[in-house]
């Protein structure tokens, strides 16, 4: 795949404080709070039940407002649709009016460019699973203190069993953070096979009910966070290890 043309990528995953500031811009969104998909259409998302000791879902009180555990302002907003992620897109774009850039999802390409930022590895820590130590919020002892079925995760203790703030874990050299671990980022791409001939800038597959995830999460072992690993959801997906981060484009017009 080669990447033609300039783009801007953020830093890290929406947050909890920038989405509260879409759904409550009331003069964008007709006088009223913008509602997610979990919340219009009454199944909610998922969450975490820390009497029973277990996530569950869908239920209409897990929502990007609660999702079980503590969220603060700067962490990762979850239990967000593909098309909630492209609904703040549009309103960042209109919202900051005369700029020029168009505020979108990555396409997959994108965003695996910059997750590796150069490097050919497993990760852009390097091959050895050990080497996300400091880098990645993935599943690992707190988590598995938590909720013991997580057989499957890293011995050592990152400090946070589920979310953690946006930038709490070190960046490579382009300075990205989170882009292995803690949520699971939309991306922009339809999934499905790509054309071998159609190989620069590519936009992913023409058809397609699905969307293509990327980055793996905080749930996740250390194998679904690698730097190449595509996985596929229905748009509609919401739960408590899914976000998004925004890319951006000059190709508006002055």
């Amino acid at each position: 795949m080669r990447i033609s043309r300039p783009y801007f990528l953020a830093a890290h995953p929406v947050t909890v404080g920038q989405f509260r500031q879409f759904v409550e811009d009331q003069a964008y969104h007709g006088g009223k709070n913008y509602q997610t998909e979990p919340e219009r259409d009454g199944q909610g998302g998922w969450g975490w039940n820390e009497v029973k000791k277990q996530f569950e879902g869908r239920k209409p009180n897990y929502t990007w407002k609660d999702v079980g555990w503590k969220q603060e302002d700067d962490f990762p907003v979850v239990n967000v649709t593909w098309n909630d992620a492209v609904a703040y897109c549009m309103w960042l774009t209109k919202k900051e009016g005369k700029s020029r850039f168009e505020y979108r999802l990555p396409t997959e390409a994108e965003w695996e460019y910059a997750c590796r930022a150069g490097t050919t590895t497993s990760y852009f820590t390097g091959d050895n699973t050990e080497s996300l130590k400091g880098y990645a919020n993935i599943a690992d002892a707190s988590l598995r203190l938590k909720y013991p079925s997580a057989t499957y995760a890293m011995d050592f203790d990152d400090g946070f069993p589920f979310t953690s703030p946006v930038g709490s874990f070190k960046p490579k050299d382009w300075g990205f953070y989170d882009m292995h671990g803690n949520v699971w980022q939309w991306c922009s791409d339809r999934y499905g096979k790509y054309d071998k001939a159609d190989n620069k800038d590519p936009q992913g597959a023409k058809e397609g009910d699905l969307r293509v995830w990327r980055g793996g999460a905080w749930s996740c072992d250390w194998g679904h966070c690698r730097a190449a690993v595509r996985s596929y959801v229905d748009p509609a997906r919401r739960d408590g290890y899914t976000g998004f981060r925004v890319a951006g484009s000059t190709s508006r017009t002055p």
